[in-house]
């Protein structure tokens, strides 16, 4: 009941900073909320452009390098398409970087041309993320992977609090369900308690090398899926995983599509719910898959998700959709990088990159540099500091 309570509140304040600057919302439908009872396929590609051959059930790609035609495509082999951004540090190669006035702009995160963002600031940054979220809905993305929303756990340069941090983030998933996207949490594993009402699934980044998946139970028990990646050499998680209802797959840390290897999975009653639009009262259908167990080469299965009613809730809640908007259709551009891992341990050490020596980084003995391509290779990790 506290929780309600709280979500309530805090849907009413979210409502009058997200309305100003959403740029129109998706049409009536229902949203994508995969759950723990079945295992998932899935696959996560942020370099190159995406192998479309593994026929997954959700397929995670970076919102701004990816365009409409892959999102069809996806859509096409009944995947679910999650869109990818960063909506924690400023990227300086991103297209909207001059949006972003100086005053919300912190300390670099340990990585080339990003700094972190003065997420306090929710009514300037609300704006340009809405901008980047409805980007993803005009390219007919299904869902959202909202990127570095654990600031205040790192030295950003602002006195962040772990309250700021949660209403930052309850904004993104509010706003996020308002433009008809699901949503999941990306790693901030130190406030899943607090965030599982907000968010329809989560994204963890190596829960079994940093002995954390048990801060994913919270959405288990909630019966929301988990997906877990790992960057080592060995699938000996994958036991772990399967019996925590984890959907774990082994890739390459440059998530470049070199190295795809899913743990396999477990049986129940399906894998995909729906709630129903709250701006329609037609009933809607999309093309969710169902459940399966996914091999070490690749599995597809797919199946039509359920769909109900509903007319009763306002269009910033927590309820669940999927938008059905399309863009037109653009050809695919390619990014050939090499990212490094990273990320900050709960105490506090640092974690450094484990891909090859390179020169020009500067932050640890395994970093790599880039000098290939507009989109550098360390966005999509956890932030180094």
């Amino acid at each position: 009941m506290r929780i309600l309570k709280r979500t309530l509140c805090f849907v009413a304040g979210a409502a009058a900073l997200a309305a100003p600057f959403a740029l129109g919302t998706a049409s009536a439908g229902s949203i994508w909320q995969p759950t723990a009872d079945s295992s998932i396929s899935w696959n996560w590609q942020l370099q190159g452009t995406p192998n479309l051959s593994n026929h997954v059930q959700m397929y995670d790609i970076d919102g701004f390098d990816n365009t409409a035609a892959t999102v069809s495509a996806l859509h096409a082999q009944g995947t679910i398409a999650v869109c990818y951004i960063d909506l924690g540090t400023w990227e300086n190669w991103r297209s909207d970087a001059g949006s972003f006035p100086s005053s919300v702009l912190g300390s670099s995160n340990g990585w080339p041309g990003e700094k972190w963002l003065d997420i306090r600031q929710i009514s300037t940054l609300a704006p340009i993320m809405t901008a980047r979220m409805q980007m993803c809905v005009q390219k007919g993305f299904d869902a959202l992977e909202p990127d570095n929303i654990d600031g205040y756990s790192n030295s950003t340069g602002f006195p962040l609090s772990a309250q700021d941090q949660l209403n930052y983030n309850e904004w993104i998933a509010n706003t996020a369900h308002s433009l008809g996207l699901s949503v999941g949490l990306k790693n901030d594993v130190d406030q899943t308690s607090q965030l599982e009402p907000y968010f329809d699934w989560a994204l963890d980044e190596q829960c079994n090398q940093y002995s954390e998946c048990n801060t994913e139970k919270v959405f288990t028990d909630a019966d929301k899926a988990v997906f877990n990646a790992e960057y080592g050499s060995s699938t000996s998680f994958c036991a772990a995983d399967i019996a925590a209802h984890i959907n774990g797959v082994r890739f390459s840390v440059n998530l470049d599509g070199s190295t795809y290897a899913p743990c396999g999975g477990w049986s129940g009653t399906g894998s995909t719910t729906t709630t129903a639009s709250t701006t329609s009262s037609s009933t809607s259908t999309t093309g969710n898959p169902g459940s399966s167990s996914s091999s070490s080469s690749s599995t597809s299965s797919s199946s039509t998700s359920s769909s109900s009613t509903s007319t009763t809730q306002a269009t910033t809640t927590t309820t669940r959709r999927t938008t059905t908007t399309t863009s037109p259709r653009r050809s695919a551009t390619t990014s050939t990088t090499t990212p490094s891992r990273r990320r900050r341990s709960s105490n506090g050490s640092q974690r450094f990159g484990s891909s090859s020596s390179g020169s020009g980084s500067g932050f640890g003995s395994n970093a790599v540099s880039s000098t290939t391509s507009t989109v550098p290779w360390w966005r999509h990790h956890r932030s180094f500091w």
